[in-house]
């Protein structure tokens, strides 16, 4: 059997309604969509060693944490839990940090991969209208992760 790898995309949040309707009104739409991206070379260059398993975030757009936690669990049945690696980026990593510190995990995870992380909103600009929104947890806590993972990455550039 393959070792599993869990990917766990992005998203965007908003500091209110408001804020999420101006960048909807403003935003405009790639067209033709389509392109590949880091996260379809990594799978396409490893499928023959592991078994990649891309979860599909709902409302990626406006996520929600709790949302995305229902679906997240739905995955659990997918997945073999031995020797699982879970790589996730941007928003992606606050989601599975929170998720790890307030849930833990049924077992250890081989590797955590956390790319272009997003942890706190302190780091924002206060007229930025992305933030961590309902993904925010108390960073007090993160030292608990080193207890459900046996090697934990981050990448940055």
């Amino acid at each position: 059997m393959k070792e599993q790898v869990l990917v766990i995309g992005g998203g965007k949040t908003f500091r209110d309604r408001s804020q999420a309707l101006d960048f909807f009104n403003t935003y405009d739409i790639d067209y033709p969509v389509g392109g590949k991206s880091w996260k379809d070379w990594l799978t396409w260059s490893l499928e023959d060693k592991y078994e990649f398993i891309k979860f599909s975030q709902p409302m990626k757009d406006n996520a929600d944490y709790e949302i995305w936690k229902i679906v997240f669990e739905k995955y659990f049945a997918k997945l073999n839990h031995e020797k699982l690696t879970i790589i996730a980026h941007s928003l992606g990593t606050i989601f599975i940090l929170k998720y790890l510190i307030e849930n833990g995990f049924q077992k250890k995870i081989k590797q955590l991969h956390l790319v272009s992380s997003i942890v706190s909103n302190d780091f924002q600009p206060p007229d930025d209208m992305e933030n961590t929104g309902s993904f925010t947890f108390d960073l007090s806590k993160v030292s608990t992760i080193n207890t459900i993972c046996e090697e934990i990455h981050l990448w940055h550039s």
